[in-house]
């Protein structure tokens, strides 16, 4: 959604693969409106270090390693890492979500739904 003018956009994905959407949310959501978020939901993205293939994400047993176990590619170039991935906090995610009583509301809908009566009927 555009900032300023609130309007709905929309780009074209020819190729759906999970990279190329990857960077496009890298691109056109966390690049592009990063600063803008921040304000409204006091989140940022956790970077995470990645094998250049894709082959592992360097964390928990990984996290020392220098050189991915599968196919051996190294893991920084330059003192920096090849490859990284972002997310966000799924907890703060959550937290964002029911901090609002009317979102939390919707978001219990199904829960409501199917525990009345009528409904268990029907099955």
């Amino acid at each position: 959604m555009d900032y300023f003018t609130k309007w709905p956009e929309a780009r074209v994905i020819f190729i759906i693969k999970a990279e190329t959407v990857a960077k496009f949310i890298y691109k056109e959501i966390i690049c592009r409106h990063g600063k803008q978020l921040k304000p409204i939901v006091h989140i940022e993205p956790i970077w995470t270090d990645m094998c250049l293939n894709s082959c592992c994400a360097y964390t928990e047993s990984y996290r020392k390693l220098t050189k991915c176990p599968v196919c051996g590619s190294e893991r920084f170039q330059h003192k920096k890492p090849c490859k990284q991935y972002s997310y966000f906090s799924f907890i703060e995610r959550l937290t964002i979500q029911y901090r609002n009583y009317d979102c939390a509301k919707e978001l219990h809908y199904r829960a409501n739904y199917t525990s009345q009566k009528l409904y268990k009927c029907n099955i």
